[in-house]
């Protein structure tokens, strides 16, 4: 990944004239050293914390400081959308016993994130997203189950202007300006010879052999799983504080002719990704009732 702008060049990025005592006191505050501890556990917030000891810490500690200027972003923004602080998703509700099992719950605050006061981005600050932090929401997206764990979907990530840049071709106009605006855009794409690494990824022999002979049953397989892949990507970013802009309004052809000429990968979806502007949302559009979308048999 390209070397991301200095502070001094992105006067709209949160971070932008803060020193970092400034961050420290202001988590201190918020959080209390007790919380701060649960969230980011250095030892510099667990065993006899002060600023002192934080700060000297924190400027050797590249990493250490990254995470402590992600949360002090996660908090203005749970500010901003007046909703109580968010607490990692191992939080875990009480457990409730029933039939011999023991049943584990997310925290609200969990549920909020992924789901019940996460918002599609409609465009996005200018703080960049590290390549780790890439690699560790595909880490975690991969482990969601997909039939015989084909896991046939992949990720091309763009980010950089000219990278994204040869999207605009295939993009409707409505999405031009925030795709030029993302740190990062996703191209999800399906694997069409997946079954290749089946050897690798299932348990029982012949498994390469029998999508091989039944190019109608690979194709739906990779179809379904591959768009499933994508969720479990949108909500490994969520979990991981990403806000994604979903997009389908492209032009697959288009996409694929640009960046998978051999035709075995087969762009499905298109995913903004990034630190939502939230002064660009829209209203939230209300969804189908549990009465007109299911049915109990």
């Amino acid at each position: 990944m390209q070397g991301s702008p200095s502070r001094s060049a992105q006067p709209r990025n949160p971070l932008h004239g803060m020193t970092l005592e400034a961050i420290v006191r202001a988590l201190e505050a918020h959080y209390g050293w007790s919380e701060l501890g649960v969230r980011i556990p250095v030892r510099c917030f667990t065993h006899e914390p002060s600023i002192a000891s934080s700060l000297r810490f924190l400027r050797k500690t590249p990493w250490a400081r990254e995470k402590v200027e992600s949360l002090y972003l996660l908090m203005l923004r749970d500010a901003r959308r007046t909703e109580r602080p968010r607490r990692p998703l191992g939080t875990i509700a009480p457990t409730t016993i029933i039939s011999r099992r023991i049943t584990m719950q997310i925290s609200q605050e969990s549920l909020d994130q992924l789901f019940l006061k996460a918002r599609t981005a409609n465009g996005f600050t200018d703080q960049p997203v590290d390549a780790a932090l890439l690699r560790k929401v595909y880490d975690i997206a991969r482990m969601g189950p997909t039939s015989m764990n084909t896991q046939p979907t992949r990720y091309v990530f763009l980010t950089t202007p000219a990278a994204r840049a040869r999207l605009v071709p295939a993009l409707s106009p409505g999405n031009v300006d925030k795709t030029r605006a993302a740190p990062v855009t996703v191209i999800v794409a399906t694997d069409t010879r997946f079954h290749e690494h089946m050897p690798q990824v299932w348990h029982r022999p012949g498994a390469k052999e029998n999508f091989e002979s039944n190019p109608a049953l690979a194709t739906a397989t990779a179809n379904r799983n591959s768009t499933l892949g994508e969720a479990y990507f949108i909500i490994a970013a969520r979990a991981l504080g990403l806000d994604c802009g979903p997009m389908s309004g492209v032009d697959l052809a288009k996409v694929n002719a640009g960046f998978f000429p051999d035709g075995r990968w087969q762009a499905n979806f298109l995913i903004n990704l990034g630190y939502s502007d939230d002064s660009k949302l829209f209203d939230r559009n209300q969804r189908p009732s549990f009465e007109q979308a299911c049915q109990v048999l």
